[in-house]
């Protein structure tokens, strides 16, 4: 993994240092391990080895996959004890939270990609975790798959440096990560057609069954 990330860390370096700079420093082998002991669980060799050279990246950055964060250890502890807390009352049936190993935060509320148990220091699929509906939705091979394809993505050309819209979990002016050139553009496009609606007259009309209805009469501003 030490290879595919240097790779990934020149491209950034040369297209979206911001985001580089948002890489969390090292974990250590001690900490990955204490991890580990608390829920019982190994890591793949691609997420420990991801690890050792970066521990994720801060709770509230709008990520470096696509717009999706790299989630530090301590964010992967805390999403596993809130999902070991909510199984006690939800019951997710085939799911067993101390097996997940949370490791790419979606969207900031509580979807992810999570990774399982491994056995014999297998490579395990990677899964998407939907909070509204979980269902097991592998996505790839493993995280070094994912992780492959992510980078031969960028290489080609395929994401672009993004300012995103400020969202209300932040208080930081400008929110930025990598997004897909192909969704860039069509928000581009978006913006283009867009157009804005200026109130030009208003009324109340009662009903006579008592409903009221409101009638706006709009102008557009190209």
């Amino acid at each position: 993994m030490k290879g595919k990330w240097q790779k990934l860390e020149k491209w950034l370096e040369e297209n979206a240092p911001r985001v580089l700079a948002t890489l969390n420093p090292p974990a250590s082998v001690a900490k990955i391990a204490e991890v580990e002991a608390r829920f019982k669980v190994l890591f793949p060799p691609s997420v420990r080895e991801s690890y050792l050279l970066h521990d994720g990246q801060p709770t509230l950055s709008w990520g470096l996959f696509g717009g999706s964060r790299f989630m530090s250890l301590d964010d992967v502890v805390d999403q596993v004890n809130m999902l070991i807390e909510i199984e006690k009352e939800c019951h997710f049936g085939d799911f067993d939270p101390s097996l997940m190993i949370p490791v790419i935060d979606q969207n900031h509320s509580g979807d992810f990609y999570y990774v399982e148990n491994s056995a014999n220091n297998a490579e395990t699929e990677l899964i998407e975790w939907w909070h509204e509906e979980p269902t097991r939705d592998v996505k790839a091979d493993s995280f070094l798959a994912f992780f492959d394809d992510f980078l031969n993505q960028v290489e080609a050309g395929n994401y672009v440096f993004h300012i995103f819209e400020p969202q209300r979990f932040s208080n930081d002016p400008e929110e930025y990560g990598l997004l897909k050139k192909a969704e860039f553009e069509r928000m581009q496009t978006d913006k283009q057609v867009s157009v804005e609606r200026e109130i030009i007259n208003s009324e109340v009309v009662e009903q006579s069954d008592g409903k009221t209805t409101y009638i706006v009469s709009y102008r557009e501003i190209h």
